[in-house]
């Protein structure tokens, strides 16, 4: 997994195995979405529906769930913290992932992040 900010946009980018766990491909988010970003630590027990993704109980979650947060992303394995990125208007209402420097990339997505600035 990649994570870039370029030109407005909040790029995850996933390699073709984690497309192929998550039955997803690559995110491109307007910062101008982006509420807050935060690292936790990692959490699974989300009730959840799964609709499309996979889940292998403490190892991987990942793929699109349906939680009483709304519509959410998640891609995260095991043994690493999670970055969650509460979202408004969007597409999902929170992506939840392991992108290994969760709390260095919190605080570069919170620094560019311009919601409610459109």
């Amino acid at each position: 997994m990649k994570v870039e900010i370029s030109h407005g946009f909040l790029n995850i980018k996933l390699n073709p195995l984690e497309k192929f766990f998550a039955l997803h491909g690559d995110l491109k988010i307007p910062v101008n979405r982006v509420i807050h970003a935060a690292p936790e630590k990692a959490g699974w027990q989300v009730a959840a529906v799964r609709a499309p993704g996979t889940h292998i109980p403490f190892l991987l979650k990942a793929g699109t769930y349906h939680t009483a947060l709304g519509r959410e992303f998640w891609f995260v394995t095991a043994g690493r913290p999670h970055l969650v990125i509460e979202m408004n208007n969007w597409e999902f209402n929170r992506l939840v992932f392991s992108p290994g420097e969760a709390e260095a990339l919190a605080t570069i997505i919170n620094q560019t992040a311009t919601y409610g600035s459109d």
